[in-house]
């Protein structure tokens, strides 16, 4: 639509994009209004979870078309500031073709003027007000703060008010665009086929931050030319709707919502018959006992030793999720990128042996800060029909590349978007940081069920940080599962406690709280545990002292671990720093040929860092990868396989750290059933680093110094 004339409403000559190629070409506003509503009614039909669009119709009345309606009404509507003098200068072209038709303008633009979204949030809250006269101020400002905030604007979160500079009266413009906004409203209105049913009550915070999510991803696919060409305006808004639900649908189906996602059963049996399990064990029959005792969605803390099955526990506790209380998909949260690797595997293999039909797409991301070269990835993209997508730090508008799902999903603001995810604790923090789009990340986890695995490996500030985005997740009613070994008790129940404030619930503590190892679940303020069945004795391990310096030790461990592993076998020595790990391995270097040898740190260029995890992983695994593992080997590290990693070593070497990292380490040892080599049939953690251990008044003395860069010297005496 190039022409233009006096005559023509103001409205109809307002622009949304225009061409970055020919920015004489542009797209009318009235049409962008039109495609995001488009597509909010098409995310509405498909891409939304029941649970999540059960808790916005009640917050609507009730009804679920009248909810869906007034969503698409709020969605389409977010770029109303558009119309707006301050906005329709910003583009030299587009000011010279409006002023040439006599419309009123700002002859240079204001560079700090407000962003569009700010003046939607200034100017629709009195316009809903004349249309539901019943609805008070603050609920109108709040839903026009949902509406504008949808490029990221920061905003008080009691409030919802915008941290933005006031919206001057020349800035919004005067009567005549006052008009041009009525006008794109009733224009909307008409399409929708009529104005929808505004609810009155105050939006909780919670659900405006769902909404405001939803209404950004809707303007971002709605954005994309790809989908929804410039087109001239069509007055008949009813036919143009009808055409962009079209694209929407076309939309939707190449960024894999449209796709089919995976059946997961809600029979543990069944779940996991692909790795022919005779059945679940003490702590995953504890766990699904727990879970079937909730009346619906809560938190459920797992703590038992490692490797007791407490991963596939959490994949069962999503498919009872998706069955009895509605929602879809599932993240997990690991507390570092390999772990986030390796997770990535074991629920690729999940959702593969569930899939209804391997030739659909599946969309499964991974997501940290390496996801795009980790080497989890590189083995998804080349194996698997399912849709590996990977983070990428294009613009956050629109897809940059033909590989429209991985580009789009793999946005840095939108990986929680796809349906089955996995990644660090960081991506989902995000969400509660005051940053842009913080609501995307926490409108991508609504309707999922999500999985934190080592919480008891995050340090104060991640504590913190944790605790409010519980208190967040409990607000919006999503199911979670966090697994530890080593949780503090009062940890625990603070845990529960902001889960529960979150959700409104009062808690009423369990009367004769569970020993460990336990299950604690807490649903509409009712808190339960059970203690966990064990066998102490398939746990044990004979602990070894080699006190005295360093420089000391390490010459003495080395010359034992030659002689304990001259019949074979795997070890692993675990030190506190680089350093550290480097004096390890040169003086092992003198004892051992260099290809039962490897070095594995943070500090390896990132390419070499993946082959050498990726190397690790595979050899050190489960048995099923026997083949792979060496007759003899060890592995000198630092904290990168400390803890989640599914390895098994036949001995292992640490320095002396904090215990509940101690017992993390002493995990990646006998976690399966092998036959093991002479000598090393009963599991022995190695500990060097202290001083005498028989000391009681002072045992830690010992304790390097480089050791107490890592972890506090009060702590380690402790």
């Amino acid at each position: 639509m190039n022409a233009t004339s006096e005559d023509i409403p103001l409205w109809q000559q307002l622009w949304a994009k225009t061409d970055r190629d020919d920015p004489t070409r542009w797209h009318p506003l009235a049409n962008h209004l039109i495609d995001v509503a488009a597509v909010a009614l098409e995310l509405w039909e498909s891409a939304i979870s029941p649970s999540e669009k059960a808790r916005w119709t009640a917050f609507c009345g009730g009804d679920v078309d009248a909810a869906g309606h007034f969503l698409a009404f709020l969605a389409g509507i977010h770029d109303l500031g558009k119309a707006s003098p301050v906005f329709q200068a910003a583009s030299r072209e587009q000011r010279s073709r409006l002023l040439g038709a006599g419309v009123s303008l700002p002859t240079v633009a204001t560079r700090y003027a407000p962003r569009h979204g700010a003046i939607t949030a200034s100017t629709l809250g009195p316009l809903l007000r004349e249309r539901t006269p019943d609805l008070r101020p603050r609920q109108a400002k709040r839903l026009a703060v949902v509406s504008g905030i949808h490029h990221g604007s920061i905003f008080d979160r009691q409030t919802l008010r915008l941290a933005t500079p006031r919206v001057s009266p020349g800035e919004i413009g005067d009567e005549v665009w006052e008009v041009a906004r009525r006008e794109l409203v009733d224009q909307l209105v008409d399409a929708l086929g009529s104005m929808p049913e505004i609810p009155t009550a105050t939006m909780p915070v919670p659900l405006a931050l769902w909404a405001a999510g939803f209404i950004s991803v809707a303007d971002w696919i709605g954005s994309n030319t790809e989908w929804f060409p410039f087109q001239p305006l069509d007055l008949d808004s009813a036919a143009s709707l009808a055409r962009s639900r079209k694209r929407a649908k076309d939309a939707l189906l190449e960024l894999g919502w449209g796709a089919s996602r995976a059946e997961l059963p809600s029979s543990f049996n069944a779940a996991f018959a692909y790795q022919k399990w005779n059945g679940p064990n003490d702590t995953q029959q504890a766990v699904i006992e727990a879970v079937e005792s909730m009346a619906g969605p809560g938190l459920i803390v797992v703590e038992a030793p490692m490797g007791g099955g407490k991963t596939e526990a959490a994949f069962w506790v999503a498919a009872h999720a998706e069955r009895h209380w509605g929602t879809s998909g599932l993240y997990v949260g690991m507390p570092t990128r390999a772990s986030s690797d390796q997770l990535f595997g074991r629920l690729r293999a999940f959702l593969k042996a569930h899939h209804p039909d391997p030739d659909q797409r599946l969309n499964l991301m991974l997501l940290h800060g390496h996801a795009a070269i980790s080497a989890a990835m590189q083995q998804a993209r080349t194996s698997d029909p399912i849709d590996a997508l990977t983070t990428s730090s294009g613009a956050p508008d629109v897809p940059e590349s033909d590989d429209l799902a991985a580009e789009w999903f793999g946005g840095r603001k939108r990986g929680l978007l796809a349906p089955y995810g996995v990644g660090t604790v960081d991506q989902t923090l995000l969400g509660i940081l005051e940053n842009r789009h913080h609501f995307v990340r926490l409108h991508g986890l609504a309707g999922k069920t999500v999985i934190f695995d080592e919480v008891h490996a995050y340090d104060v500030y991640m504590e913190n940080l944790f605790t409010r985005e519980l208190e967040l997740l409990g607000a919006m009613g999503v199911p979670v599962v966090i697994l530890t070994a080593t949780l503090p008790a009062d940890r625990r129940d603070g845990l529960l406690a902001a889960y529960a404030e979150g959700a409104g619930w009062t808690v009423v503590p369990d009367s004769e709280p569970a020993t460990y190892p336990r299950v604690t679940t807490i649903g509409a303020g009712d808190v339960r545990s059970r203690t966990i069945p064990r066998n102490v004795a398939d746990r044990q391990v004979v602990l070894r002292w080699h006190p005295g310096d360093e420089d000391v030790a390490r010459p003495s461990i080395a010359a034992a671990l030659v002689e304990r592993l001259a019949n074979g076998g795997v070890a692993a020595v675990i030190c506190n720093t680089v350093r550290q790990a480097q004096e390890m391995y040169t003086t092992l270097a003198e004892h051992l040929p260099a290809d039962e040898l490897t070095l594995f740190h943070a500090r390896f260029r990132l390419g070499d860092r993946e082959r050498i995890q990726k190397s690790v992983l595979s050899r050190f695994g489960k048995p099923s990868q026997a083949a792979r593992r060496p007759h003899r080997h060890v592995v000198v590290a630092t904290q990168v396989i400390e803890q989640s990693l599914d390895l098994d070593f036949d001995l292992m070497v640490s320095y002396f750290c904090p215990t509940d990292l101690l017992l993390q380490r002493a995990g990646r040892m006998h976690r399966h059933q092998r036959d093991r080599p002479a000598g090393l049939e009963t599991p022995e953690l190695w500990v060097m680093g202290v001083g005498n251990p028989d000391d009681t008044e002072y045992p830690a003395l010992g304790v390097p110094v480089v050791s107490h860069l890592v972890y506090a010297p009060h702590v380690l005496v402790r």
